[in-house]
């Protein structure tokens, strides 16, 4: 071979060489930077994975609240409906209950009574306003109905009558 193929041949490989050494550099370039972007889609993911979690966590705890509430609910109308139907059935009690289970009222010691002998309802001791009506039906210690009354406003006792509460109110 001839000195001048040679150095040719010699030169033809240096520029090969140097070409894969370029390529190489670019190909160690790409590489870190595909390593570093794996490296933030791995991040990612897993922030992701844990927000997943946290979602499936946090809807685990709005179902579990829900059905709670739920069941709450149930429960609260079933204590209603019970009521309901207590205060129903006392009431259609009161209004099949016999006539001489009726306490008999005293007659009326004041002139300004209104008719029929009935003494106007004293004031409440406490809040100072005039109860509207009460019933005057004797209970039973079994049922005691679902307002019960003072003996007091039974046996007629008041400070507007003179009657033996009027040294206790004074």
């Amino acid at each position: 071979m001839s000195p001048s193929k040679l150095r040719q041949s010699l030169q033809k490989a240096r520029s090969t060489a140097q070409a894969a050494d370029q390529a190489l550099k670019a190909g160690e370039v790409k590489l870190a930077v595909a390593r570093t972007a794996a490296r933030a889609a791995k991040k990612k993911l897993k922030q992701a994975r844990a927000a997943a979690r946290a979602t499936r966590k946090a809807s685990k705890r709005a179902k579990q609240a829900m059905v709670e509430a739920q069941e709450a609910a149930k429960s609260a109308n079933a204590d209603l409906a019970r009521i309901t139907r207590k205060v129903a059935k006392a009431a259609e009690s009161r209004a099949t209950a016999a006539p001489q289970k009726t306490a008999r009222r005293k007659p009326a010691l004041s002139t300004s009574a209104p008719a029929r002998g009935v003494r106007p309802i004293p004031s409440h001791p406490v809040a100072g306003t005039p109860a509207r009506s009460v019933s005057l039906t004797v209970k039973t210690p079994a049922d005691p109905g679902p307002f019960p009354i003072h003996r007091s406003r039974l046996q007629g006792d008041s400070p507007a009558s003179g009657g033996d509460d009027a040294e206790g109110a004074a």
